[in-house]
């Protein structure tokens, strides 16, 4: 079985929380990792989201860097501090 790490980038977007939660518990069974890289959210989002997804690698950045720094970010993590076959990208409104 393919080890696969599936990275979501995160910025205050409460409106889309419930629907994150909802696609991802669709498709957490064939992950081996999640990360979340969140983007200088508020504390408030940060605790929403991290209720919901308490197994999940999550890495704080200091500034927003856009999806594509916040994407480099996780990769970074992954080639320091996993050893996995496939990284996917999803957003919080993505259903795989």
């Amino acid at each position: 079985m393919s080890r696969i790490v599936a990275v979501t980038t995160a910025y205050n977007q409460y409106k889309d929380l419930d629907n994150w939660v909802t696609h991802y518990n669709s498709y957490k069974s064939e992950l081996t990792y999640h990360i979340i890289v969140d983007n200088n959210s508020d504390r408030s989002y940060k605790d929403d989201y991290m209720s919901f997804f308490r197994d999940s690698i999550i890495i704080e950045l200091n500034e927003g860097k856009g999806v594509t720094g916040a994407y480099n970010a996780a990769i970074e993590y992954v080639n320091k501090n996993l050893d996995v076959d496939c990284i996917i990208f999803v957003m919080q409104d993505m259903f795989i």
